[in-house]
């Protein structure tokens, strides 16, 4: 019977630990799926997001659409919106 080694014991140990850290990351993606977050053809509520999403999904083909353009200006709009005191309409003449 081949005795228990410390270097063996210790190898044992990295592998489980390695296993663990696996299993540890694919619960952490599938729950964050569960959730709804970063599933393809899940619709968004906020119709402005659907329309970002949309924009990313392009590519360079952004530079030309203008449904883009005005969406990205309506997410400035709405992020500045809550900025200093200066910031909310800064953009706009």
């Amino acid at each position: 019977m081949p005795r228990l080694t410390l270097p063996a014991i210790a190898c044992a140990a990295g592998y489980a630990a390695v296993a663990l850290a696996i299993a540890a990351a694919a619960l952490q993606f599938g729950q964050r799926r569960a959730d709804g977050l970063d599933v393809p053809g899940a619709a968004p509520a906020d119709p402005l997001a659907a329309a970002l999403a949309r924009c990313r999904g392009i590519g360079l083909a952004v530079a030309d659409d203008r449904a883009c353009k005005a969406a990205w200006a309506e997410n400035r709009r709405r992020f500045f919106a809550d900025g200093p005191a200066g910031g909310a309409g800064a953009d706009e003449d």
